[in-house]
């Protein structure tokens, strides 16, 4: 079955006027209950159309596509104060929203490599504007060794790579780290129809990300460096091109089987080669739940 793009946006635009996303996700009973120049569906369309030039400008544009008889000029300061009115969570919401209307009875849409949807997560850092309440939810971040501050947070992105479809987001304290993140951003997981494939970098190697995933019964390929652990060292001292690898994590949780192999890795820059191992879920053993 296939579904047309229009189907999908009709859907999405039913549920951005639609009276029950607007009293979830507003801030206060109080809010948009008159009728203004920017009602919340307007100003969520607007925020959601990837402004890029000036506000002012992008307003205007904004007005003459809708072709609105009743308003014809809204200020900045009139979008400002009505958009924060409105919980940042319906963002979250909205693309969870999109993202099943887009993954149901569209199987001839959705692209899957082997028969797995195969996605990738992977972390970076934002620079905030400094604001008390994004200090306090997140905190000062250091520099350098000067101990000088700034406001950094890490954000983390999961994604499927053959449809380009960004299936959760999140934002966190700087000290926060990546398999942590993931972690938690797992649960987009949780009851899908999909076998997944997610594929990782160096940085998230660790006995407790792969029980998590084998839990999921999420298959993965992770890259960690050959001194990873004890296992990992002998593996390569033992020459051999692959080798089941059980994982203890230490906890009170069950042994994770992986199959780790070879690979080589040369940056551009720099000379001999770097030597790294990837790990592999094993779909021949049993996974544990």
């Amino acid at each position: 079955m296939i579904k047309e793009n229009c189907t999908i946006i009709q859907q999405i635009k039913r549920l951005l006027c639609s009276s029950n996303l607007k009293e979830t996700f507003r801030l206060s009973p109080k809010d948009f209950t008159r009728n203004r120049k920017m009602p919340f569906d307007k100003v969520l369309l607007f925020m959601i159309s990837m402004v890029k030039k000036s506000l002012q400008l992008e307003l205007c544009v904004f007005l003459q596509t809708l072709n609105l008889k009743t308003v014809s000029y809204v200020t900045n300061s009139v979008y400002n104060q009505a958009r924060m009115k409105i919980k940042p969570e319906v963002f979250q919401y909205l693309m969870q929203v999109f993202n099943a209307e887009f993954y149901s009875d569209n199987d001839q849409r959705v692209t899957l490599w082997n028969n797995f949807r195969l996605l990738a997560c992977d972390g970076s850092f934002l620079n905030l504007p400094f604001s008390k309440n994004l200090i306090n939810d997140y905190g000062m971040a250091k520099a350098n060794q000067q101990d000088t501050e700034v406001f950094n947070v890490r954000c983390s992105i999961l994604y499927d790579l053959e449809n380009q479809m960004i299936l959760d987001g999140a934002l966190a304290s700087y000290e926060v780290g990546e398999r942590e993140m993931l972690i938690k951003q797992l649960k987009t997981l949780d009851n899908s129809c999909f076998k997944n494939l997610i594929i990782l970098d160096r940085g998230y190697p660790s006995f407790e990300l792969a029980y998590e995933l084998l839990k999921r019964k999420t298959d993965f390929v992770i890259r960690l460096q050959s001194n990873f652990s004890n296992a990992t060292i002998n593996f390569i001292d033992s020459e051999d091109k692959e080798l089941p690898i059980a994982m203890k994590s230490g906890k009170n949780t069950a042994d994770a089987s992986v199959l780790a192999r070879t690979q080589y890795y040369t940056p551009w820059f720099v000379s001999p080669r770097y030597q790294f191992i990837t790990i592999l879920s094993c779909p021949h053993e049993p996974r544990r739940e």
